[in-house]
């Protein structure tokens, strides 16, 4: 099963370093709120930083369970957000979540 600290701690930032694509396509200031596991923010050309950001411009939040989840199995994201487990501050930009999970 996928795990969420693993995944802001090594996984997604390995990704921002790796994939200059990936890392010009962030515009914008994410903010991860995973209850359980930890607050991680992603800035646009810096990468990912734990803890929270002064002015996220869309916040994630989610328990670990249902993000370990979503991180094993995307396709589920939707699902996830119809019932109330995941939710987003910004409905147009969490649309752009994809690229961070898929």
């Amino acid at each position: 099963m996928a795990d969420s600290v693993q995944y802001f701690k090594e996984a997604l930032p390995a990704k921002f370093s790796s994939d200059s694509d990936f890392a010009d396509a962030v515009q914008n200031v994410f903010q991860f709120e995973i209850e359980g596991a930890g607050t991680w923010h992603i800035i646009p050309g810096q990468g990912v930083v734990e803890g929270e950001h002064d002015e996220p411009e869309c916040v994630v939040s989610a328990d670990k369970e249902t993000f370990d989840e979503i991180l094993g199995n995307p396709d589920v994201a939707m699902g996830k957000f119809m019932e109330g487990k995941l939710t987003a501050s910004d409905l147009g930009l969490a649309m752009q979540l994809q690229q961070f999970i898929g």
